[in-house]
């Protein structure tokens, strides 16, 4: 019974050590695939220098800024790296413990070999890819520089033709100066001239000017008469204009009027006919009443 039971406990210890072995072997792997390196072309120099030395922090002196999503990914590299060191640390933990079974400790170590190496060949990809771009940089600046000393040197030729013309421009203004103060001396006078003949136009303003002051205050006066004749025409267009409407006014008056006693007069006139009849009634009524009593007088006589 105990051979039995110890020999489970050392199957179920190697298996257990074989897991552990497994869990490390592939979480480094996945951390350190080529598609994920492949993924971080951009990786920086600092990386490089973690890979070697994953206890120091290193930070180049005039680094390049890092995008956001650079350092994001760098900092998860940096953490699943520190989580593959501890869990180094933890397995070689239980590797000393483990000691009594030495069949399955080489494998073990042999693996861990293998993927320390592995890691060193990565780390060494990863410089070889930084050094390729270091290349490929200094080459594109090497480029860069020689674009523009080229545009520098075509800048500077056009700048020495543009130099040439404006001294070009400067001759021929100073040329133009010279006609130009020429230009100045006749005109200088010619002002003279022109000072006196405005003196004499001065005065004949000036005589002109008090004409037309005079000439202003008729013009004045002439408007004000004007005005006045204006007020009064506008006045008696007024009562012009009044004097027509006033007559239509009085003629519609006169109209309205008209048919009312039309009327009037029509119902005068049938009143005096139904008078005439009522009359013409009253009389042959009355002699028949006359009539009626001579006869009963008449039958009273006789009755007596």
């Amino acid at each position: 019974m105990n051979s039995s039971d110890s020999g489970m406990e050392d199957n179920q210890a190697q298996a257990q050590a074989h897991y552990k072995a497994e869990d490390y072997f592939h979480s480094p792997m996945a951390l350190f695939s080529k598609s994920s390196l492949k993924r971080r072309r951009s990786l920086s120099s600092d990386s490089y220098h973690f890979f070697k030395h994953p206890n120091i922090q290193h930070s180049p002196p005039n680094s390049p800024p890092h995008k956001p999503e650079d350092e994001e990914a760098d900092a998860e590299l940096m953490r699943k790296s520190k989580e593959a060191e501890d869990r180094l640390n933890l397995l070689s933990m239980n590797f000393e413990g483990e000691s009594i079974f030495p069949n399955d400790m080489p494998t073990l170590i042999q693996r861990i070999k293998n993927l320390v190496e592995e890691k060193m060949s990565l780390a060494l990809e990863v410089s070889t890819n930084l050094r390729k771009e270091k290349n490929e940089m200094q080459s594109a600046l090497e480029k860069e520089l020689n674009r523009r000393s080229t545009d520098w040197s075509s800048n500077h030729e056009r700048h020495q033709l543009e130099q040439k013309r404006l001294l070009e421009r400067v001759r021929v203004l100073a040329e133009q100066n010279v006609l130009l103060q020429r230009e100045i001396s006749s005109i200088s006078k010619r002002e003279i001239e022109s000072v006196t003949a405005m003196t004499y136009a001065n005065q004949q303003l000036k005589e002109s000017t008090e004409k037309a002051d005079e000439m202003k205050a008729e013009n004045l006066l002439l408007r004000q008469n004007l005005l006045e004749l204006q007020q009064k025409y506008k006045i008696a267009e007024e009562n012009r204009d009044c004097i027509p409407r006033n007559f239509e006014e009085n003629e519609k008056e006169c109209k309205e009027l008209h048919k009312p006693l039309t009327r009037i007069l029509k119902t005068c006139s049938e009143q005096e006919k139904t008078i005439t009849g009522l009359q013409d009634g009253f009389s042959e009524d009355f002699q028949k009443n006359q009539s009626m009593e001579r006869i009963d007088k008449l039958v009273a006589k006789l009755r007596i």
